[in-house]
């Protein structure tokens, strides 16, 4: 099983720096390690403030399980992920609801803190109906703190970051370079450079 680093523990505790912080009200979680982002966020969400009101918001229900169910996997054994409109996620002794944001976007929300995940496909350009629809969600919800979390975001260009460009208030990008060195460095091999885009991000930007 996964353990926290200390980049991991410096990554979690600017999530909640940023909780509290009311300047920050939406921040864009990214990476090339997709469990790690989304466990780490989660976590974080969990220890931000007791019995914080945490809530996951997704698009498509029985894709985005399957990805929760790999990264629980690699912090947590034996715990299956059963979790729908109805029923919440449970983990970390914790229910979490789940909501699919493209059939709730123009219903108000008041949570504490919102994970949305994952968010690469409606920020890659590629469908403005999708992206309408995630803008109209994050206007009308209202809780402290909206997260929002990337899967492969590692080609620059690929993701369009100016769609969100008037959202998000904060970039923060959880560095795994040394936990998983092999995997960072056969990526960049493959993009035949010396460092991701994004590590040129302020980490407080």
């Amino acid at each position: 099983m996964r353990k926290l680093t200390k980049e991991d523990q410096t990554f979690s505790n600017c999530l909640i720096d940023a909780y509290n912080n009311e300047d920050i009200k939406t921040v864009l979680v990214m990476g090339f390690e997709d469990d790690d982002k989304f466990m780490i966020s989660l976590m974080s969400a969990l220890e931000a403030e007791k019995n914080a009101r945490v809530q996951l918001r997704v698009n498509l229900l029985e894709h985005t399980k399957e990805l929760v169910q790999r990264a629980v996997d690699q912090y947590l054994k034996n715990t299956k992920v059963a979790f729908n409109t109805k029923n919440p996620l449970n983990i970390f002794g914790r229910k979490i609801p789940v909501d699919q944001w493209g059939r709730n976007s123009s219903f108000p929300v008041y949570n504490d803190i919102s994970i949305y995940y994952p968010v690469q496909t409606v920020i890659d350009g590629g469908n403005s109906n999708d992206f309408k629809k995630f803008s109209e969600a994050l206007s009308n919800d209202h809780s402290k703190l909206r997260i929002l979390v990337t899967t492969n975001d590692v080609t620059k260009g690929y993701l369009k970051l100016d769609l969100l460009s008037n959202v998000v208030d904060k970039i923060m990008v959880l560095d795994s370079s040394e936990k998983f060195s092999e995997q960072y460095n056969i990526i960049l091999n493959n993009l035949n450079e010396d460092r991701i885009y994004y590590e040129n991000f302020e980490l407080d930007n």
